[in-house]
């Protein structure tokens, strides 16, 4: 992210960012939750776990399978669920949700830059 202050918004900073940039809208896993308290402030999303839905619901393919297969061991084992499956589980669900954010970022400054 650029030297925006910090009263500026996520969505202003990514903007300004592509902007400078190359119209690339970009955003670090660990700033989702801000831009998702941005955007609930504004009434723009219910709470992180709707985005959460939405970004599992955009998963596809391998990953969609991969994902189905380690919630379906987490039910089935609870407690003796193997913490590589946790951490594979837990980078599986930070992807989706960065990726789901960064496709609507990315839409945002297309219709800034572009439209």
């Amino acid at each position: 992210m650029s030297a925006v202050p910090k009263w500026a918004s996520m969505r202003q900073t990514v903007l300004d960012d592509a902007r400078l940039a190359n119209g690339e809208a970009h955003i670090e896993p660990h700033e989702v939750p801000q831009l998702i308290d941005e955007d609930i402030r504004a009434g723009g999303c219910d709470d992180l776990g709707s985005v959460l839905s939405h970004a599992v619901s955009d998963i596809e393919d391998g990953e969609r399978l991969k994902l189905t297969a380690l919630l379906a061991r987490l039910l089935r084992d609870g407690e003796k669920f193997p913490l590589e499956s946790a951490l594979d589980l837990l980078g599986q669900l930070r992807t989706a949700m960065t990726a789901h954010c960064l496709a609507d970022l990315q839409a945002m400054v297309d219709r800034e830059l572009y439209a």
